[in-house]
């Protein structure tokens, strides 16, 4: 989204919805104050609402009496989740809502759960930073089956836990979704096991951000099988989900069939000197990766790590433009620290690469 102008509205501090009187009174409220502070709000495409209570605003949404195609909701009041989900319902203009940092809960959870039931107009959906609880997690993915309208969603710092295998998998029937976020959501290798399986019915996913979960080496194995049939995925970031040796070696198999993804995210994932290995054969037979960090994950880099870097650069590799690989692990060796790295910059240097270059050792 881009920048919106801003209105802190000041409506009722306790506001009873099942009203129609008060419902319509504080749209005209909302009009006169919207108005005043901004000419033309009506026709307006993007709009934020920050620190202050929206009823009036959504029964104007829900009305379809504004324009508005883009809106953020900021710290804003919800004494009664019901306007969210009437507004949802009905709103046909919406395209892209935000809802970051808003305290949804589970009640403001379902409230959009069952707005976005009917709603298909929306393509890009916010949650972040809401505790949705294991109640609102539920609920949301039950809405989602089935809809083909959202391209992007961020659900990340949703604290979906265990449930968030419950959510990966009701993403299979969402095919339009060109962009996804889960980050910092404590998901466990059973989501990750599920995004294996959901991978291959999301055609048009090219942005992947699932960084900051708990997906283990089980996890991680499930997603590296995702990632072989993806043929679509551009950009995807698992840092910092102690995936381990094994789901090391599992995403450099991966990498070895995939021939989408050009940026890839790794470090902090204690892959050791086993998984480095693995990627670095890996690498051999990968054509399209353009970005790889495997840094700070626990590698001893000793003699034989260096040679099978050797063995990959030059001669394996021409495609992998910048490289952060040894950087916050440890270089075992006088020896190696000195003649070790200056053989790999060498090797590093000598490809046929046509861009920019950057190795970070």
């Amino acid at each position: 989204m881009s920048a919106y102008p801003t209105v802190m509205p000041e409506f009722y501090a306790k506001f009873d919805y099942t009203n129609e009187a008060r419902r319509e009174h504080a749209a005209k409220l909302a009009r006169k104050i919207l108005e005043v502070d901004f000419p033309g709000f009506e026709n307006r495409l993007e709009f934020e609402v920050y620190n202050g209570n929206i009823a009036g605003l959504c029964y104007l949404l829900e009305t379809n009496r504004v324009k508005l195609q883009q809106l953020r909701l900021t710290e804003t009041g919800w004494d009664d989740p019901r306007m969210l989900y009437d507004a949802l319902k009905s709103n046909t203009t919406l395209t892209a809502l935000d809802f970051y940092c808003n305290k949804l809960g589970p009640e403001g959870a379902e409230a959009v759960a069952l707005g976005m039931k009917t709603n298909r107009s929306l393509t890009i959906l916010n949650i972040r930073h809401n505790d949705l609880n294991d109640v609102g997690v539920k609920l949301l993915a039950e809405s989602l089956k089935g809809n083909t309208t959202l391209t992007q969603m961020d659900f990340s710092e949703t604290r979906m836990g265990k449930n968030g295998a419950v959510f990966i998998s009701a993403l299979e029937e969402c095919t339009n979704l060109t962009a996804l976020v889960l980050s910092s959501n404590g998901i466990d290798a059973e989501g990750g096991k599920a995004f294996g399986h959901v991978l291959k019915y999301l055609p048009k996913l090219k942005e992947l951000d699932l960084g900051y979960n708990s997906f283990g080496e089980e996890g991680g194995k499930g997603i590296a099988e995702g990632l072989k049939t993806t043929m679509s995925l551009k950009f995807c970031i698992l840092k910092n989900n102690n995936l381990g040796p094994e789901a090391g070696k599992a995403i450099g198999e991966a990498i070895k069939k995939n021939h989408s993804l050009t940026r890839l995210c790794l470090e902090q994932n204690s892959f050791g000197k086993e998984g480095a290995i693995g990627m670095l054969e890996g690498l051999r037979e990968n054509t399209t990766l353009v970005k790889l960090d495997m840094s700070v994950n626990n590698m001893v880099v000793d003699e034989e790590l260096i040679n099978v870097f050797l063995g990959t650069f030059p001669e394996h590799n021409v495609t992998l433009a910048m490289f952060t690989f040894f950087m916050g692990n440890y270089i075992k060796g006088f020896k190696n620290r000195l003649f070790g790295r200056r053989k790999m910059e060498k090797a590093w240097a000598a490809r046929a690469c046509t861009a920019p270059m950057s190795l970070l050792i």
